[in-house]
């Protein structure tokens, strides 16, 4: 190669660091983003009649908040949002079943905002059976051990870690609370869509976890990661349900932070409306 040669060199890591770090206003646009899908779900579970209420009624109700904001979803509008006050669906469409007395209902919503930024934030709910003032104590350790994960996980990251550790740390603690095991990964970015570019926070059960690149890639300054806490449990007909309380937190210089208020408590709806 003469003196004069071009020498080509792959631009993949500075595309990889510009998609994957978000600018502070940016983080700042994705959490009052997120603060609102955090409202909008609080708010659905208010207009719940159990009984009468579908998880589809749930669902237009929030599709009715987009649309009255001028927001677009988050990810396929088929599946978003995915209300499931039943056994475990994945990640589907809301369906007709009717919400009763003792369920526990999960949302899993995200919005696009100036058609640009996401948000991925999931809330949870018990409906009291007639009787009852708080929720079972096998369900509220459900609960405790879900929003326990999500804090584990929160508190694994770092610059640096990469991100099977995250999600090793939080499959531990779900050993230790006696979860079932489940097929999601921890987490993943967030930001310009709701699987975005950057480190995948999974494999954190595999023997080799280079197997799988995402998962080796370090956490940086600047990064938005949508993840859950997950608990498991299995149902009397043998099916599952999983509490999975998702939140958004934004890696930092000597850790990372929650960029809107998590869930503390699990949202009780009467049975008596």
């Amino acid at each position: 190669m003469g003196p004069d040669a071009v020498k080509l060199v792959s631009a993949d890591e500075l595309i990889y660091e510009w998609l994957s770090v978000k600018l502070p206003e940016e983080v700042e646009i994705i959490a009052k983003a997120s603060e609102l899908t955090a409202q909008w779900e609080l708010e659905a579970y208010a207009q719940v009649v159990p009984g009468k209420s579908t998880d589809a009624d749930i669902a237009r109700f929030l599709k009715d908040k987009m649309e009255a904001y001028g927001f677009s979803d988050a990810w396929n509008p088929e599946q978003n949002p995915n209300v499931n006050s039943g056994a475990d669906r994945g990640h589907s469409h809301a369906t007709d079943k009717v919400i009763q007395p003792g369920d526990v209902i999960q949302i899993d919503f995200g919005v696009r905002v100036w058609d640009m930024w996401v948000s991925d934030i999931q809330r949870f709910a018990y409906v009291l059976r007639p009787g009852e003032t708080s929720a079972p104590d096998s369900v509220q350790y459900y609960f405790e051990s879900s929003i326990g994960g999500n804090r584990v996980a929160l508190a694994a990251m770092a610059p640096g870690v990469k991100g099977y550790e995250v999600d090793r740390a939080q499959r531990e603690w779900m050993a230790e609370r006696g979860s079932e095991p489940v097929m999601w990964s921890t987490g993943h970015p967030v930001g310009y869509v709701a699987h975005d570019i950057g480190p995948s926070l999974g494999g954190g059960l595999l023997e080799d976890p280079s197997s799988r690149p995402s998962v080796m890639r370090p956490l940086k300054p600047g990064q938005l990661f949508a993840f859950d806490g997950f608990h498991a449990w299995k149902l009397p007909d043998g099916g599952l349900k999983t509490m999975s309380v998702e939140e958004i937190a934004v890696v930092t210089e000597d850790g990372a932070r929650y960029i809107l208020a998590p869930q503390e408590e699990l949202v009780l709806i009467s049975s008596d409306r």
